[in-house]
């Protein structure tokens, strides 16, 4: 059953730049079956991020205009914070934890107070391409297991959706130059065999800033600054990680 669901929710999101380097994937049969699970879901209202903003990292940042590619895993599976962009929050006012550790790790290396801000658009608006592995996730509410220990739904990873954004990064990597990539935890970091190293790209590796794993690597990494001094050398403007309009 050929199912174009996802095809016209991207193309009425994505720049037109993505849609015209994407294309071709849609009609691949792991595409169709990918849409046609997400959209009985969706009729279902159980996925997140709402439908509308599924594709909102690829509306924000035309592919031109890439910088940074900052990769994560899943969406948040809670509503109050998944708005379509990696670790952005902006359906809250809150932080979650993992945002927060990243404003903290980003005070502790460039030695400023951030404008802590839930929502990433004004990042994503510099060129920071906030993508997720797996555009959707459930919406079903955490689950107690048997030691009492609470659980997400499962991952969207296994629709379809990880060959999709391999082919992004693949497609970034082959066509852009000096980009950087900045993977978090070991899932994103499996990723760096996709970036080419002919075209002057600097991957950068860190563990994820989750609470439950930030200490293990994340924290103290550098990996913000890093990032600036490799754009600034050459010729980039830097990301104003901070939100205080420092460049």
């Amino acid at each position: 059953m050929h199912d174009d669901y996802l095809r016209d929710l991207f193309e009425a999101q994505a720049h037109d730049s993505w849609r015209k380097l994407m294309c071709d994937e849609f009609d691949k049969p792991y595409f169709e079956e990918l849409s046609l699970k997400v959209r009985l879901e969706a009729e279902r209202g159980n996925i997140l991020p709402e439908p509308q903003s599924i594709f909102r990292a690829f509306r924000l940042v035309p592919f031109d205009g890439v910088k940074v590619v900052m990769l994560a895993q899943d969406p948040y599976p809670d509503r109050m914070y998944s708005d379509g962009l990696a670790f952005s929050a902006g359906r809250s006012s809150k932080l979650p934890g993992s945002l927060k550790n990243i404003y903290d790790e980003i005070d502790c290396e460039f030695s400023f107070d951030s404008n802590r801000k839930a929502d990433l658009s004004h990042w994503a608006e510099e060129g920071v391409l906030l993508l997720n592995s797996a555009l959707t996730i459930g919406a079903t509410k955490l689950k107690t297991n048997g030691s009492g220990a609470r659980s997400h739904n499962e991952s969207h990873l296994n629709w379809g959706w990880r060959k999709w954004t391999d082919e992004v990064i693949a497609r970034l990597s082959d066509k852009r130059w000096n980009l950087v990539f900045i993977l978090l935890g070991n899932y994103s970091i499996a990723k760096k065999s996709l970036v080419s190293r002919e075209c002057g790209h600097l991957v950068l590796e860190a563990a994820h800033p989750s609470p439950l794993s930030a200490s293990r690597g994340f924290f103290h990494s550098g990996i913000f600054v890093a990032c600036n001094d490799f754009l600034s050398k050459r010729g980039i403007r830097g990301i104003d990680w901070c939100n205080r309009c420092l460049f």
